[in-house]
């Protein structure tokens, strides 16, 4: 697609091997913590089960301060260059005040 496209050397998986592996790390942790905390919290929060509830919420809400802190010192999720994984972290950003956000603690 490089021919249609305004920027056609962004690369987004990069070649450097330290960029790639942080990004593939970030990548884990964000599959592993994140999402699957948010999924969790939905399906405890549908199962009534409050202690579980409780313990995902914050789980979530640790991930998302992570991400806070990772993006005060560097201007994308895996440093300073754009990548696939900023692409797949913004939409769950974008949803979260919308769908996620009435996940709080009563």
């Amino acid at each position: 697609l490089n021919h249609v496209s305004r920027n056609p050397n962004v690369t987004l998986f990069p070649a450097c091997k330290k960029t790639s592996e942080r990004i593939e790390t970030l990548r884990d942790w964000i599959a592993s913590d994140l999402h699957q905390a948010t999924f969790d919290c939905i399906q405890a929060r549908n199962k009534k089960n409050d202690t579980e509830y409780r313990q995902k919420f914050y789980e979530v809400w640790a991930c998302l301060d992570r991400i806070e802190h990772l993006l005060t010192y560097q201007e994308m999720i895996a440093g300073r260059n754009f990548t696939y994984l900023d692409i797949l972290l913004f939409p769950l950003l974008l949803r979260f005040d919308h769908v996620y956000h009435q996940l709080g603690v009563d």
